[in-house]
């Protein structure tokens, strides 16, 4: 029966394709909560793509059609990786930059485009986008006007998600406060109080390596990624090997495998090019994480490409989504074994029960609220229009989401109470935290509020086939942090007239305050490389 559905679905016309919602409707009802009927569709639908070269949910580890080599990278075993992550990345090794930097630190950013953007070359990248910063800023701060100060950030923003990268940028790339490196060493050690103060680890951190990318190696994302060279792919490969300690990974039968991102993008919506299972992509790591940042950079541009029937690259508008990945860091953590079987989608994401909650970091009581991560509503009115186009992967994920989302509440709320009393808990500890890794927002923002994502596992009682185990007995993971600004569904916890564009408008400043890599294992800090603090170029 549902094989015979999803064969429906292919033979649809233009006329008929409007009832593919109800056809995913009809069939998630069929499935319900029944694992074995669940297991029947998942079947089907594999089947169906293996019979006409789908893209299969069930392989995550297949790369993406973008991703395939041509050629075979040449090994690369002798970098001089001191040399590569010092001399490139430093602008104080290169004389031009130097004296930006000079003058940044000493009179701030109004100097400096006052010097340099009068007769700046058209090539200077670094100075046009700084302009547009300049004058956002100062919109902002002088209560000008609203919409072309969106304007110059949107396209400062857009120019720096963009443009080959120089030691200018790449400073400027370390002042996101949503890049992980900038958030994880104090939430590593409020969790950590936390856990001391409960008696047990109730909560928990993936095993977590950040690092600074190289420059050279984060430039290799500005290019057109199909033209990169196999010396290319041989040298970020070698470089990622090393620095995430992916020998160990590699060497370890037992490891659940992967989850890798850049500072702030993982590219989970094509979970295949994130969820690295396979020893041999585990060592081409370096390769993923490049395509992945280069996504991000492509995300902010307003033109792509497409193939037509003729087999002819065309060029076409489409909207520019800037700011995604505006940091230079990559991370590779430990997945998380889906011990539940949870259904997959966006090609082998688990469907897992993550919530997103709220807090507000100056305030007594500093929860201020805590939603689904996944909402069913949200999710399946865009994968719905993508399946009436024929799109039988979207249906299959459309279908899934209607079916298992109800699963989801339901651990939901049996969690809920726990959920209050866990983010309050870490909540109190940020506030409480007196080192130099203590949380800040951008000073144009009311209070100093953050977004948390967590994700509940080993909620299924598998013998008895059922998530109503004891909430007691499951297990949180702490899996992300932002500003709740830049956050989705920050609409839900505060009233319309206190969202503006301009709290998600953050301080640029040259950085090297971060640290070079971050390492956090079984829940503890157990590395952060120096930090340098060369100045704000805020005036």
């Amino acid at each position: 029966m549902l094989n015979t559905m999803i064969e429906k679905l292919t033979h649809t016309t233009p006329e008929s394709r409007a009832t593919v919602t109800q056809l995913s409707e009809q069939v998630a009802n069929v499935i319900g909560a029944d694992r074995d009927k669940l297991a029947e569709f998942v079947d089907a639908y594999h089947t169906f793509s293996d019979e006409h070269h789908a893209t299969l949910s069930h392989i995550m580890n297949t790369p993406a059609c973008d991703v395939k080599q041509t050629t075979s990278p040449k090994t690369c075993d002798s970098i001089d990786y001191e040399a590569l992550a010092h001399t490139f990345s430093d602008p104080r090794n290169n004389p031009s930059s130097q004296e930006l930097v000079d003058v940044a630190n000493a009179r701030g950013l109004h100097a400096l485009a006052d010097r340099y953007c009068s007769d700046m070359p058209a090539r200077d990248g670094a100075m046009l986008i700084m302009r547009q910063y300049r004058t956002a800023q100062q919109l902002v701060t002088k209560g000008g006007n609203t919409e072309k100060a969106w304007k110059s950030y949107m396209h400062a923003l857009q120019g720096l998600s963009m443009m080959d990268i120089d030691p200018y940028m790449y400073a400027v790339l370390s002042s996101d406060p949503n890049t992980m490196g900038r958030w994880l060493p104090a939430l590593t050690h409020a969790v950590e109080r936390y856990n001391n103060r409960c008696g047990d680890d109730t909560v928990r951190i993936p095993t977590t390596i950040v690092a600074q990318v190289p420059l050279p190696l984060l430039q290799l994302s500005r290019l057109d990624y199909a033209q990169l060279s196999a010396e290319d792919h041989a040298m970020v490969n070698a470089w990622a090997r090393q620095t995430f300690h992916l020998d160990d990974v590699i060497n370890d039968p037992h490891h659940p495998g992967i989850v890798i991102k850049t500072g702030t993008f993982s590219s989970k919506y094509d979970a295949r090019n994130c969820i690295i299972t396979d020893k041999k992509e585990i060592a081409e790591t370096g390769s993923y994480l490049t395509y992945i940042a280069h996504q991000a950079a492509h995300m902010a541009s307003p033109l792509g490409f497409y193939v037509d029937e003729n087999g002819k690259e065309c060029m076409v508008e489409k909207p520019s989504i800037p700011g995604v990945s505006c940091n230079n860091e990559y991370v590779v953590r430990d997945y998380i074994p889906d011990n539940d079987h949870n259904p997959t989608i966006y090609h082998g994401l688990p469907l897992r029960c993550e919530v997103r909650a709220f807090i507000d970091l100056e305030k007594d009581d500093p929860v201020m609220g805590i939603v689904p991560y996944w909402d069913k509503k949200m999710m399946v009115a865009t994968l719905d229009e993508n399946a009436s186009s024929g799109d039988v992967d979207a249906f299959y994920d459309a279908t899934i989401v209607r079916a298992h989302t109800p699963i989801l509440t339901e651990i939901f709320e049996k969690h809920r109470h726990r959920l209050d009393t866990v983010v309050r808990g870490i909540a109190k500890e940020l506030q409480q935290d007196t080192s130099g890794d203590r949380l800040s927002t951008s000073s144009h923002t009311p209070g100093n509020r953050w977004s948390l994502d967590i994700m509940i596992t080993d909620t299924c009682d598998m013998e008895n086939k059922n998530h109503h185990v004891d909430a007691v007995t499951s297990q949180l993971w702490v899996i992300d942090m932002a500003q709740a600004y830049s956050s989705a569904f920050y609409d839900t916890v505060v009233r319309s007239e206190e969202q503006r564009w301009e709290d998600t408008m953050y301080p640029w400043s040259v950085r090297y305050d971060q640290p070079a890599r971050i390492i956090v294992d079984n829940g503890k800090l157990v590395m952060e490389e120096s930090r340098l603090f060369l100045g704000n170029i805020c005036a």
